[in-house]
């Protein structure tokens, strides 16, 4: 009604000429009369495609058609009205348009998201679960290198038993040793550098295991485990405990420690130092098979046969 009351006041000044005085006409919303009247406050008219043509460019939108509000004529913009998906550009409620992507990646980093053909909507569903800073175990993960745990559990530690060896030793497992939750690889299994096998009993020689770097890295041989280790390396340890002449092949009492890496004995006195089986007695330190078998000599005359004949020395007994 406004925009008709304003017509026929133009019509009037036409007709009158220069005649008379004219009143400031009303402006009023008319909506569907196919003229946008701004000064009564409409943003567009159903009428008027013009008013319409760059709406949904002004909000962001790369094409499209809003729409104009029959009853107030206002401008309704909207991702349904305007954002066209397979236009190949991302407005405003699309995540991605056809081979544009934002930028987006996995959250491990490989370039591995797709486009939602129908809805433009980013799909990581390629995605690796490792990496993607998920803690997901039922997916055999140990840990995820792109998780951020917080302080509240910062410096946690994992028993080296609870985890499976998957190394070159796999057929028993860890017996000592504990790993940071920080310590994760790449593969988002723990690494197992920390790990051992010392406690076990069984003395073990180098052997390969899973490092911080995700890769294979050796692992030492242990000097002893428990009371295990190599003949050798007794009687070499023991000749230095007994302070006995390099001439005689010694055995003593010993304990492995740190690691697996070292053997202590106590003192000479307390170590029961003992010629081993074969070797020339002693006058001072006893054969071991005297120890071995309390109330049994330990050392037996024995024949050799030497280029001057035979000849019997006193050794130590085996059996």
């Amino acid at each position: 009604m406004g925009s008709s009351l304003w017509k026929l006041g133009l019509a009037g000044l036409l007709v009158g000429g220069t005649a008379g005085c004219f009143a400031e006409l009303e402006h009023r919303v008319g909506c569907g009369d196919s003229y946008t009247d701004r000064l009564a406050g409409e943003e567009c008219d159903p009428g008027d495609p013009l008013s319409l043509e760059d709406a949904c460019k002004d909000s962001g939108f790369a094409r499209g058609q809003a729409r104009c509000d029959p009853t107030t004529c206002t401008i309704e913009v909207s991702a349904e009205l305007c954002a066209v998906c397979g236009d190949g550009v991302i407005s405003p409620g699309e995540q991605c348009d056809g081979a544009s992507l934002g930028n987006q990646r996995c959250p491990s980093g490989e370039d591995l998201v797709t486009c939602e053909l129908d809805t433009c909507q980013l799909n990581f569903d390629a995605c690796p679960a490792c990496g993607n800073g998920l803690f997901e175990a039922d997916l055999g993960e140990e840990c995820d290198w792109n998780y951020d745990p917080g302080e509240a559990v910062e410096g946690d530690k994992v028993d080296c038993a609870d985890l499976e060896p998957i190394g070159s030793i796999q057929y028993k497992g860890y017996s000592h040793g504990s790993v940071s939750i920080s310590a994760c690889t790449d593969s988002c299994q723990l690494s197992r550098k920390e790990c051992s096998f010392c406690g076990d009993g069984v003395q073990d020689d180098s052997y390969f295991d899973l490092g911080p770097q995700g890769k294979q890295v050796p692992q030492g041989a242990e000097v002893c485990d428990g009371q295990d280790a190599p003949d050798e390396t007794v009687y070499k340890h023991c000749k230095q405990v007994c302070a006995a002449s390099s001439n005689l092949t010694l055995r003593c009492d010993f304990e492995c420690e740190e690691n697996c890496t070292m053997m202590v004995s106590p003192p000479p006195e307390e170590a029961n130092c003992c010629v081993v089986g074969g070797e020339n007695c002693d006058p001072v330190i006893p054969c071991c098979f005297e120890l071995d078998n309390p109330g049994e000599v330990g050392c037996a005359s024995v024949a050799v046969d030497t280029p001057n004949g035979t000849i019997f020395v006193d050794r130590c007994r085996s059996l």
